[in-house]
């Protein structure tokens, strides 16, 4: 597996203003993802300076609704959502359901110029990846910016466990069913020159990976990381893409 170091995934300086106060009350509705993801997510949002949040918001893979009544309280106004079917989905009081199969074709939703497209632990579920971008280009207005997570195939741990199994955790260990897709580094590389992005960010959840260790995993991972890089040590791996104006 190759090292994060090779990657040639550079965010430029760091252009997001301070971290404002970011209300972190236990969200109402299930989070279909690590918890506590969507805390650093959102104060990501928050330091976004030139986000409008009267232009709207869209969540691809939303799940319960649970970030989009965080984008709520954040003060986006018009919020929509977005997953293969509704049965989950409980924040209507907020937010607009659209059904689509993000595997089939990007859902259309006339006019619809967003700030901001998230997909948070969705592109791993597609046979098609590239159709985050194609939604993201299709609804994003200029500057508007595109977030996407994933699990995180570039730590010590998972690379010593796959050296040591032949296997990949989140994919082949431990694994939702429906996992398809490990987000390369050099895949999504390309993916955001091709569809006009610029990389504004780029970490991980946890920041140190200690989420979801157990304690001799996480001290072997420590150990490993005297001699290997280790730059990406969480179990999410996150992107923060802004449109090309």
């Amino acid at each position: 597996m190759c090292s994060p170091t090779a990657s040639p995934l550079k965010p430029p300086a760091d252009c997001l203003g301070e971290s404002p106060p970011v209300e972190s009350a236990n969200p109402a509705l299930p989070e279909f993802t690590n918890p506590g993801l969507h805390d650093p997510i959102c104060e990501r949002i928050a330091r976004i300076t030139d986000l409008d949040r009267k232009r709207p918001a869209l969540d691809l893979g939303c799940g319960s609704g649970a970030l989009l009544k965080r984008l709520h309280r954040l003060g986006f106004t018009s919020l929509i959502g977005v997953d293969r079917t509704g049965v989950d989905f409980a924040a209507n009081d907020v937010a607009r359901f659209v059904s689509a199969d993000l595997d089939m074709e990007p859902p259309s939703i006339p006019n619809l110029q967003c700030g901001l497209v998230s997909a948070v632990e969705v592109i791993e579920h597609l046979e098609a990846p590239s159709n985050i971008m194609k939604c993201a280009v299709a609804h994003l207005g200029p500057g508007g910016y595109l977030l996407v997570t994933s699990p995180n195939i570039y730590s010590v741990r998972i690379r010593a466990r796959f050296f040591l199994t032949g296997k990949l955790p989140f994919f082949d260990i431990g694994a939702d069913p429906d996992h398809l897709s490990p987000l390369l580094l050099t895949g999504i590389d390309k993916l955001i020159s091709r569809y006009g992005f610029d990389l504004i960010d780029l970490w991980t959840y946890p920041s140190d990976g200690s989420h979801g260790s157990r304690p001799i995993a996480r001290m072997l991972a420590k150990a490993l990381s005297w001699f290997l890089p280790n730059n990406l040590p969480g179990d999410n791996l996150c992107l923060l893409a802004r449109r090309k104006n």
